[in-house]
């Protein structure tokens, strides 16, 4: 039954995020070890969902250095390299994309990988370094029919060669590609903990950067997932490699397992629009045939619709209901309250009722009463109490029929 409830909840991103672009940033570890992030990758890509795939770099360099002896120094951007290690650098760079590219053709044959010079790179610092920053993406993304692997590196005149970071190659890729999300899988295990929470917007980020005591590193991945978000990447994920399927649980569910930045609200109530009609009437449907409220015609809804407030994830509609005033007695109606099957248990429906109390409320209303036949506990965590018929408005006692519903009230 769990997998059956996670295929249903998936559903409805497959559908929004088919053919759309997914930035993903992952460790150069990951091309030795059994990777499950590629899998989910590829499972993605077969699901229609277009994927661009940047490896780092970073820790393949630390090791390398600290075997001999070498103590790197740092800019903003990344490591500074002298020119002497550059062609070790490269042949790390170039073994890290082989095992990449071999690594998805050992997972899925029919996918074709691609890898290449696709950045022009400029110097980072001096004419001695080979660390270099990002010029010019040189390629679109229509010129690939499979997936192209980004390794951290760029050409610059004369062909000569330069390291890049690859947190600020994936930025640029997002940006340069308008990517639906960037999605940076950290090896850093104590990383998440130190976030906000799961779901968070760029000034929680950047309060938490300066509260908490982060590594460079660290800080750097926050920086990077804070300026995609500015510059109009729509969702950032950060989680941990160590999650197995990590990528599908943080994409395809609304719970997720790792943290999401946005530059907007993600869950929200609003009030309701004449072009949410169509779905209102959706997640009217199954509750009206299962008794469990009254059915509302189309154009009551659309009639009405000033009175419906929707609960939103990202853009998607999964709940709704609707206050209905009884002015003359200064009473309000919480009804057609429905919550999609996909995101029950959520607190959608709880998220809901307060709402529709808060608007109660600043209308003025002495009570906000409810008609329910199995949604006993919702009303009472929200401190409604059970009341009778008669005290019901009179419009609503000459209408009342449900005796098989109990009736639940808000007194303010």
């Amino acid at each position: 039954m769990n997998c059956i409830k996670t295929l249903r909840e998936s559903l409805p991103y497959l559908e929004q995020f088919h053919n759309e672009i997914f930035v993903v940033k992952i460790s150069g570890k990951q091309a030795t070890s059994e990777c499950s992030c590629l899998e989910d990758l590829l499972l993605l890509k077969r699901l229609g969902i277009r994927i661009v795939l940047v490896h780092g770099i970073h820790s393949t360099l630390k090791d390398y250095f600290q075997s001999i002896n070498y103590e790197i120094n740092y800019a903003d951007h990344g490591m500074l390299i002298p020119d002497t290690y550059c062609e070790a650098v490269q042949h790390m760079v170039a073994t890290l994309s082989w095992r990449f590219l071999t690594q998805i053709s050992s997972y899925q044959s029919e996918v074709c990988a691609y890898s290449g010079h696709f950045v022009k790179a400029k110097p980072l610092s001096n004419e001695n370094d080979c660390s270099g920053r990002i010029d010019q993406i040189a390629v679109n993304l229509h010129d690939f029919t499979g997936l192209p692997v980004f390794s951290p590196c760029g050409i610059g005149p004369k062909g000569r060669f330069f390291i890049l970071n690859a947190n600020d190659l994936a930025l640029q890729l997002a940006c340069h590609f308008r990517a639906k999300k960037l999605i940076i899988v950290t090896e850093e295990a104590d990383l998440l903990h130190k976030m906000p929470s799961q779901e968070a917007q760029i000034s929680d980020l950047q309060q938490t950067m300066q509260s908490q005591l982060l590594s460079a590193s660290s800080k750097h991945q926050i920086q990077t997932l804070i300026e995609a978000s500015e510059k109009g990447v729509e969702r950032c994920h950060l989680l941990h490699s160590s999650q197995n399927g990590g990528i599908l649980q943080e994409v395809l569910t609304s719970t997720g397992v790792g943290m999401m930045v946005t530059n907007s609200v993600y869950r929200h109530i609003r009030p309701a629009h004449l072009k949410d009609v169509r779905y209102i009437e959706e997640l009217l449907e199954k509750p009206t045939q299962e008794g469990s409220i009254v059915k509302k015609e189309r154009a009551y809804v659309t009639k009405h619709i000033q009175h419906f407030l929707v609960f939103c994830i990202d853009s998607e509609i999964v709940g709704c209901c609707e206050v209905a005033f009884f002015e003359k007695e200064n009473c309000a109606e919480l009804c057609s309250l429905s919550v999609s099957h996909h995101y029950r248990n959520q607190g959608v429906g709880y998220s809901l009722v307060q709402e529709a109390l808060q608007k109660a409320r600043e209308s003025q209303m002495k009570m906000l009463f409810a008609l329910t036949q199995g949604a006993a506990t919702l009303f009472l965590k929200s401190h409604f109490q059970q009341i009778s018929s008669q005290q019901l408005p009179r419009a609503k006692q000459q209408n009342y029929d449900s005796e098989s519903s109990q009736i639940y009230a808000y007194f303010f």
